[in-house]
């Protein structure tokens, strides 16, 4: 987890700049900006000659908010279950644009951020985000724990955006921006608790979701983020089966299917989608040049490639092969 030392975390103050005449070196800071602050991300952009970044960061204590500039450039940043795995981190988001739209698709949703809106995701689950031309984004990221211990987890909560045109988006939306500009003359405890109070507001605003507490949703909704996570880890083992996963998380078989179909998908589907997008990522990136297709299914937990086709194909409307294809046209 970024900001960690010991298992405490300790303050990061953290900034970059890029100028038109360096922009491949501004278009490199600002990968690495990215994966040091928030999450590991594989990026493609288009080497625009005149790109530019600005960036500022502050975190604390898990809380973070940091803004995101960049110019004259488009870029697709991905984070897959690879990703995912890499660094384990599972930080909430709000995301408010300030200037300039962008796509993200997360917990099955395309949702489109654009300035005046607010949408929430979480690190713990794979997104496609995708920006056009100028961009300039103020993140608030709140922990894991902060999230759950006050509303369950489902996915009608993420990648849905919401308007801050009035009542509690406008105030969360207008409160992250001044947070971020006054963060870095804070102390650390100003700090904390400032970013605490708007994790609050904006869990409040959150509560007409659907999202009633309750004693038991807390404890649920640990179980299945925990199970998702087991699952994401042991799902490349072809053998691995649903009363593994269940024994590793400390639970019965039927209490898990029970909080998967709560969640909007079965067990079954869940371990399927998530092998399918860790395949989907590998065929994008070019790793088939390395191998046959049949082996990338072998490497995501498939054991009959006649049943990946198929599956692939239902899921993302396109063959392995034509994925293959339009990659080796493109490079």
């Amino acid at each position: 987890m970024r900001g960690q030392v010991g298992g405490r975390s300790h303050p990061i103050h953290d900034s970059v700049e890029g100028s038109e005449e360096t922009a491949p070196g501004a278009q490199n800071a600002w990968k690495d900006y990215v994966a040091r602050n928030i999450a590991q991300f594989s990026v493609r952009l288009k080497r625009e000659p005149h790109f530019r970044v600005k960036a500022r960061t502050r975190s604390y204590e898990g809380f973070m908010v940091t803004r995101l500039y960049t110019s004259l450039g488009s870029a697709e940043l991905q984070r897959g279950p690879l990703e995912i795995d890499s660094d384990g981190e599972d930080r909430y988001g709000f995301w408010a644009p300030l200037c300039g739209n962008q796509q993200l698709v997360h917990c099955n949703r395309e949702s489109l951020c654009a300035p005046g809106s607010i949408t929430m995701v979480s690190l713990a689950e794979p997104l496609l985000q995708t920006k056009y031309g100028d961009n300039d984004t103020v993140y608030f990221y709140v922990p894991r724990q902060f999230v759950e211990a006050r509303i369950i987890w489902r996915s009608d909560i993420c990648s849905r955006t919401r308007r801050a045109d009035d009542g509690p988006w406008r105030l969360v939306y207008e409160t992250i921006a001044a947070l971020q500009r006054s963060a870095a003359a804070m102390t650390d405890d100003q700090f904390i608790r400032a970013s605490r109070n708007i994790g609050e507001l904006a869990i409040l605003a959150l509560d007409g979701c659907g999202d009633a507490h309750s004693s038991e949703q807390p404890v649920r909704s640990a179980n299945i983020a925990r199970a998702k996570r087991i699952i994401r880890a042991r799902m490349t083992n072809p053998d691995l089966t649903l009363t593994e996963i269940a024994r590793e998380c400390g639970l019965s078989l039927r209490y898990l299917h029970d909080l998967f179909r709560d969640d909007g998908r079965t067990l079954s589907e869940y371990l399927q989608g998530e092998r399918l997008k860790l395949a989907h990522s590998m065929l994008k990136s070019g790793e088939v040049r390395n191998g046959s297709i049949t082996d990338i299914a072998m490497l995501c937990g498939f054991s009959n490639p006649s049943h990946f086709s198929t599956a692939f194909k239902r899921a993302f409307g396109a063959s392995p092969r034509s994925i293959v294809r339009g990659v080796q046209e493109t490079a």
